[in-house]
């Protein structure tokens, strides 16, 4: 199932849709055209066509609808790129842009600002959140967790942790961001001074050797009475950079 993102302008408070972009529709028999919500829309295609999923796009009774702005008017509209004429429904004007199209673009709205994909989750950040230290490892964990690339300075890390078990670095790193940022699903959203750790599990029994073997992390993780903490040299200031930063920067993967 894909990912939800949140789409916005990072100057103004211009908005597009939350989602992936647009959804799938099937097609009635008096040529309607029915929203097929996720994760049914399989069943849904059947129930409004009577066919399957494959049969129905044969049919040409299913098509994918996706957001779009009129970077004239503004208006936000939904139009299927493969069939419908690109006009604008307010003012017939010809400059649409779909929301995938939109990422990294200007916005239309204030023209100066970009619009940007990010979690559909929002925190409240420090005042001073600009101001605070973070540790570079932190922006190449978060960077590996969303693009599974991992940066020059973590191979060894990676290496490392993968011995335990295929894809663990991935785990670990994930471990520590969510520690570091606080759980926004829980009632107290605050970070924590420590996370759990359980011998069974392939992260921690990883970790370890993960903090011999790259000393970035190591600074700012110990391991003690069976959980990580932060170490003693990271200041209060560090750990509200790292929060922030987070806070700010991270994509989740919200899925529906």
């Amino acid at each position: 199932m894909p990912p939800i993102s949140s789409y916005a302008c990072n100057e103004c408070d211009f908005e597009l849709p939350s989602g992936w972009g647009g959804y799938t529709y099937a097609v009635d028999n008096s040529g309607q055209r029915v929203v097929c919500p996720h994760p049914g829309e399989f069943h849904t295609v059947y129930q409004v066509t009577g066919l399957n999923y494959t049969d129905a796009q044969n049919a040409g009774r299913v098509g994918f609808a996706q957001h779009c702005v009129c970077l004239d008017c503004l208006r936000q509209f939904d139009l299927d790129l493969e069939r419908d004429a690109v006009l604008c429904l307010e003012c017939s004007s010809r400059q649409v842009r779909s929301l995938r199209e939109s990422v990294g673009q200007k916005c239309p709205r204030c023209k100066v600002g970009l619009i940007e994909e990010g979690s559909v989750i929002r925190w409240k950040l420090d005042p001073d959140w600009e101001q605070l230290p973070v540790p570079q490892v932190v922006d190449d964990l978060m960077k590996f967790v969303e693009h599974r690339r991992v940066p020059g300075s973590l191979e060894r890390a990676a290496e490392v942790a993968n011995s335990f078990g295929e894809g663990n670095f991935f785990v670990v790193a994930l471990r520590l961001l969510r520690w570091w940022e606080g759980d926004y699903f829980s009632q107290d959203q605050e970070q924590k001074d420590s996370a759990e750790m359980q011998p069974q599990w392939t992260w921690c029994m990883a970790l370890p050797d993960v903090l011999k073997s790259t000393p970035a992390i190591a600074e700012l993780v110990v391991i003690r009475g069976g959980r990580c903490w932060f170490a003693e040299s990271v200041s209060p200031e560090a750990r509200r950079g790292i929060k922030n930063y987070l806070r700010k920067h991270r994509k989740h993967v919200v899925w529906s």
